[in-house]
């Protein structure tokens, strides 16, 4: 399949927009739009009583416990600021909400089954296994089945 990439200059244009042409979607198309809406977006963590510039794109997940958010990435927890619904609105495509206290990092699943019980165990690269709810299962299985 040839691929071809272009730039064109809009003077006009008050912010930077990406448009992707493509025939149709496929998986590079996709991988493409999720790289570049994570590219260079960095969220402030804190660990150890130190702050920390950290790209979105190597979270593992993000959740909540004790009315505070963390984000976990090679199985260690930065502790942030925002709240998880507002990093749920505010991360690219790659993430996706399982529950109403876990986001996760769909480039970073290992493995994922469906369990007798009806819920989707998922299992990230870095070890962390985890489960959806059954009140998001409907579109964890859209996102993943």
């Amino acid at each position: 399949m040839e691929m071809k990439a272009l730039f064109k200059r809009k003077e006009n244009m008050t912010g930077n927009t990406i448009v992707l042409q493509a025939k149709e979607q496929s998986d590079i198309v996709s991988d493409t739009i999720n790289y570049i809406e994570s590219y260079q977006q960095f969220i402030t963590g804190k660990l150890n009583h130190q702050n920390y510039q950290l790209l979105i794109s190597d979270f593992d997940s993000f959740y909540s416990n004790q009315k505070k958010v963390f984000g976990l990435i090679n199985q260690k927890s930065f502790q942030l600021s925002s709240r998880l619904y507002e990093l749920e609105n505010n991360l690219p495509n790659q993430f996706m909400r399982i529950s109403n206290t876990e986001i996760i990092n769909l480039s970073k699943i290992k493995k994922f089954k469906l369990t007798t019980a009806g819920l989707i165990e998922i299992q990230l690269e870095n070890g962390y296994s985890t489960s959806s709810s059954r009140r998001f299962l409907k579109k964890v299985k859209e996102r993943l089945l």
